[in-house]
């Protein structure tokens, strides 16, 4: 009880987290725990906690003292004294260092670290401020701790060290460290708890505060008999089961379940992901392949027809590439040599094309060398040397569609009324899409043209048409068919059989009794 005068007072507010351990999740430990010295702080824990250990005894048969461990430098040990002990590693031991002081001799920190690269213990939280943060790695040694990413400071607080080890040898693992980057700080960065092999048997190297809090911090307990269960349970010999396998850190990242098997059950989970992934997705390219090594055309997958022409400027000028620059084919010329012209309705053929609407007389058809999914078409309009010449560029079209080009009505599908965007009479006019056909399939258009951009003389002309098209619907084989990179079996199709061939690769690469990969991956 408080007692006082606290008459006018509030109470400040505030909160306090705290972690509440349950002894019941712990199972009894009943391997033997050997004592490398007479540490007397591990030996009343461990009697306290019910484990039983004995005394290091140097002349006991290597590898028979499984858990071996060494709390403190105290009497000071020697060379000879380590190197008998990382003997009894070599065999099988797993010795597990709970005090960076022990390895201490003078002012040398590391004098006795059995590594050839023997680091230093560093102070890494910046002096005055603690700039470093500190993590934790999911690990059996962590077992009922928080861990996986950075310390709870909450539940690790006291047993968080200013010190960690640096510049030693690449461990086997590395389960606990710190890094700091700070902007005012060098970058730094230490482990504070690692494993490192030896023959069949290991060793741990600790910087935790694991010793001096024991029996008055509860995290400082459960790491310590997390590390006595995790020193009794492995085995760093030839794995004699799938368990072992996985908790010496054999186990393959292809065996996806942990059964020590790799095969079509690891792939199920991948299978969804992959054809989900793989999926075709909807891509355009141009009908006729037009590219810089064809001059920009399209006449390999395309014929053009009119109501007329004047001159030499026949319905092939819209679709042969000419008056389109070399590099790029977007930016057409304005030259009229360039363009297709049909000239006044009296000198050209006066008759709508067979089948389309009857109210327009000039029109220019395509026909396609197969039936395409048609997405976007593009046309450079009349572009010839002065903004009257483009007068006589088509303004308003109807654009129909057939897959037969027959005469009859029925046979012809209108997509609608479309305004073609009048020419510049600028040698780099780079034209406009028109109208998106949405992957309809087709192998004839027509384009009526109803209105042009005003022309006294009655003569209508058009530079270029481009029409895309929706690659996976393409058919099989067919011109400007790509495959897909998964199509694995070459018939367009992404399915389960192409997944399948892709696993029989994956299984010849990772068969883990095959040490050669027969896959390109």
């Amino acid at each position: 009880m408080v007692t006082g005068d606290f008459a006018g007072r509030v109470a400040a507010g505030g909160e306090t987290e705290f972690y509440i351990l349950d002894p019941a999740i712990e199972s009894p430990i009943t391997a033997t725990v050997t004592l490398w010295a007479g540490d007397t702080v591990l030996s009343n824990w461990l009697t306290q906690k019910g484990i039983p250990f004995q005394a290091f005894n140097k002349n006991a048969p290597l590898g028979s003292q499984k858990v071996i461990l060494a709390g403190i430098n105290s009497p000071p040990f020697t060379q000879s004294s380590f190197d008998n002990l990382m003997n009894h590693v070599e065999a099988g031991s797993v010795a597990v260092f709970l005090s960076p002081q022990i390895f201490a001799s003078g002012s040398n920190t590391s004098y006795y670290v059995p590594l050839t690269q023997k680091g230093s213990l560093q102070d890494l939280t910046g002096g005055w401020v603690f700039a470093k943060d500190d993590w934790a790695k999911n690990h059996p040694v962590f077992v009922n701790m928080p861990c996986g990413s950075l310390m709870d400071y909450t539940y690790f607080r006291e047993i968080v060290p200013s010190s960690l080890w640096v510049n030693q040898d690449t461990p086997y693992q590395a389960l606990a460290g710190a890094i700091n980057t700070a902007g005012s700080f060098p970058y730094q960065s230490g482990l504070s708890l690692a494993i490192y092999r030896k023959g069949t048997g290991a060793f741990l190297i600790n910087a935790l505060l694991i010793r001096d809090n024991l029996g008055t911090v509860p995290a400082a307990d459960r790491l310590l008999r997390n590390l006595i269960r995790y020193a009794a349970a492995v085995n760093f010999a030839v794995p004699q089961n799938c368990e072992e396998v996985w908790l010496n850190g054999y186990g393959l990242p292809e065996d996806l379940n942990q059964d020590c098997r790799i095969n079509m059950t690891d792939a199920v989970p991948l299978i969804t992901d992959w054809l989900s992934d793989n999926h075709p997705v909807a891509s355009t390219s141009f009908v006729g392949n037009p590219s810089a090594d064809n001059g920009w055309s399209t006449t390999s997958a395309v014929t053009a027809t009119a109501s007329g022409y004047q001159y030499t400027l026949a319905p092939v000028c819209a679709i042969n590439g000419s008056g389109l620059d070399a590099a790029t084919g977007t930016m057409h010329s304005n030259q009229i040599l360039d363009l297709y012209w049909d000239g006044p309705p009296g000198g050209g053929t006066a008759t709508p094309h067979p089948g389309t609407i009857t109210p327009c007389l000039n029109w220019i058809a395509f026909e396609f060398d197969q039936e395409y999914p048609l997405t976007i078409m593009h046309v450079w309009n009349y572009n010839y040397n002065s903004v009257f010449n483009c007068g006589a560029g088509a303004r308003d079209v109807v654009v129909q569609y057939s897959l037969t080009g027959g005469s009859g009505p029925d046979e012809w599908t209108t997509l609608g009324t479309f305004e073609v965007a009048k020419g510049t009479a600028l040698s780099d006019f780079t034209g406009k899409d028109v109208c998106d056909f949405e992957g309809v399939s087709a192998k004839y258009v027509c384009l009526s043209i109803v209105t042009d951009w005003g022309t006294p003389y009655g003569d209508q002309g058009i530079a270029e048409v481009r029409f895309s098209c929706s690659l996976d619907e393409l058919s099989c084989d067919g011109a400007g068919f790509e495959y897909m990179p998964a199509d694995f079996d070459r018939n367009c199709v992404i399915d389960i059989n192409d997944f399948s061939i892709l696993a029989a690769q994956w299984l010849l690469c990772n068969d883990p009794q095959d040490g050669n990969c027969l896959a390109n991956w």
